[in-house]
């Protein structure tokens, strides 16, 4: 009987998977068709384009911004986790704990 139950309940939280939702049909056709993946082109061609590309000092300076940034964050995360206490307490229980 009890599987009999598991099976009902199965059964009722798989039927929300057959339901229409308007609000994603909808945003997935104001998007239109997919567009194809990029076509892969060789590194030797990227390069080339690469010297020919130029950035503005409004963008180069906002692309410096951002990398000061997150070498500010990188070292911040580089920091101990942990203060001298609470590692000490951490050890102090972790070796009660396993006596």
């Amino acid at each position: 009987m009890a599987m009999r139950h598991w099976a009902m309940i199965l059964a009722l939280g798989l039927l929300p998977g057959c339901a229409d939702f308007p609000e994603v049909e909808a945003a997935l056709a104001a998007e239109g068709t997919p567009s194809a993946f990029p076509a892969l082109l060789p590194m030797d061609t990227l390069l080339d384009r690469a010297d020919s590309v130029t950035i503005s000092a409004d963008i180069g300076a906002g692309v410096s911004d951002r990398v000061a940034a997150l070498r500010r964050k990188a070292d911040r995360l580089r920091g101990p986790v942990l203060s001298r206490s609470e590692r000490r307490r951490l050890q102090q229980a972790a070796a009660r704990h396993a006596q």
